[in-house]
């Protein structure tokens, strides 16, 4: 069994809350977010080197060449198929960067983080670094072969940049980034809406019309992929319709639980048990607490337990983040391979895990 060598150096997924500070603060170790990972002891030897545990923001120009050091360091012993970094979000692009300018290794070197603290409900860090370790092994056996490339840069002087500067090279970068992605993400955004809006029927409700679209059919044609993760169609639908962005996923799903364009705060009408003719009406409700409560009954009472929910939660957690994601790797890497196969991979790992999940926990 292959070696990974995971260099903790701090950041949300190290950190817990602290009452007396009223945030977040370092808290946990390397030792610690591994051992929370049972599951690792199944996919490789992971070997832990605590670099620091800091708070992202306090990574230094100099503390990531230091951990691009280290991680080349530990890629020169045979037995280490790959790195794992866990980083905080702050500066994790940072980080990546100058590692990928620096390091000569031709092992993948593999960072993570977490958008939620190791003390919050339903944490994310547990996933990601399993994640984080299943992706290094793989791409050390199947993808990462041959000599690298020597990448030589000569950087230019340090100066303070002046504000003409900045604003011209704001205004040129988000010009470049309109005019190369805009046009693929609009068009897939289209797409998206098409495929939920069509067939159009103005006498269906929003959530039946979702259900007779192109995408309510495609989602049920779909349901029994996603049968090992507990998922019916309306979660299967929702996760499409996150292709655009995830966001449109909880959206995506408030309409399909709802019965009417009022959605849960309209009025509910029932009859009366003694007289089909007599029919009350519910005051309306605007508690925001009663809107999720009505969902949850409504998902309940479609075979949705909170199991499933836990393993919707995962998937929609690793699976690649929207169609701009997609076009920034094609337009990055020349080729639509790479983004391709970033979708591909990202929601195969996320389709396992999210099995392995509900499965296990059945």
């Amino acid at each position: 069994m292959k070696t990974v060598v995971v260099i903790a150096t701090g950041g949300t997924i190290a950190m817990k809350y602290d009452e007396a500070t009223g945030g977040l603060v370092p808290a946990v170790n390397g030792d610690d977010l591994v051992s929370a990972v049972p599951a690792l002891k199944d996919v490789a030897n992971v070997e832990v080197v605590e670099y620091s545990n800091v708070p992202s923001g306090h990574i230094t120009p100099k503390m990531m060449l230091e951990i691009s050091r280290l991680a080349d360091k530990h890629c020169e012993r045979e037995e280490v198929a790959g790195v794992v970094i866990t980083h905080g979000t702050d500066t994790q692009e940072e980080t990546c960067y100058l590692v990928g300018l620096t390091c000569k290794t031709d092992k993948p070197i593999v960072t993570t983080g977490a958008m939620r603290g190791a003390s919050a409900t339903g944490p994310d860090g547990a996933a990601n670094i399993l994640a984080a370790v299943m992706t290094s092994i793989l791409f050390s056996k199947y993808l990462v072969r041959g000599e690298d490339t020597p990448f030589v840069m000569e950087l230019p002087p340090y100066r303070f940049p002046s504000t003409k500067s900045m604003l011209r090279h704001t205004w040129e970068k988000g010009r470049e980034y309109l005019k190369k992605m805009g046009g693929i993400i609009l068009v897939a955004s289209v797409i998206v809406w098409a495929l939920g809006y069509f067939p159009h029927n103005t006498s269906l409700s929003p959530r039946e019309q979702k259900e007779q679209s192109i995408i309510g059919h495609i989602g049920k044609t779909i349901e029994p992929v996603f049968r090992l993760q507990g998922f019916n169609w309306k979660l299967d639908v929702s996760l499409l319709s996150g292709i655009g962005a995830k966001e449109i996923t909880a959206s995506t799903l408030s309409v399909l639980y709802t019965h009417d364009d009022a959605g849960d705060n309209a009025p509910d009408t029932i009859l009366s048990p003694s007289n089909e003719n007599n029919v009350h009406e519910r005051p309306q409700q605007n508690d925001e607490g009663s809107k999720y409560d009505s969902l949850r009954k409504k998902m309940e009472a479609d075979g949705i337990n909170p199991l499933s929910a836990i393993s919707f939660m995962v998937f929609a957690l690793l699976y690649f983040p929207c169609i701009a994601t997609i076009a920034a790797i094609k337009n990055e890497s020349g080729s639509w391979r790479w983004g391709l196969f970033s979708a591909a991979y990202t929601t195969s790992i996320a389709w396992f895990v999210s099995a392995v999940v509900y499965q296990v926990a059945l």
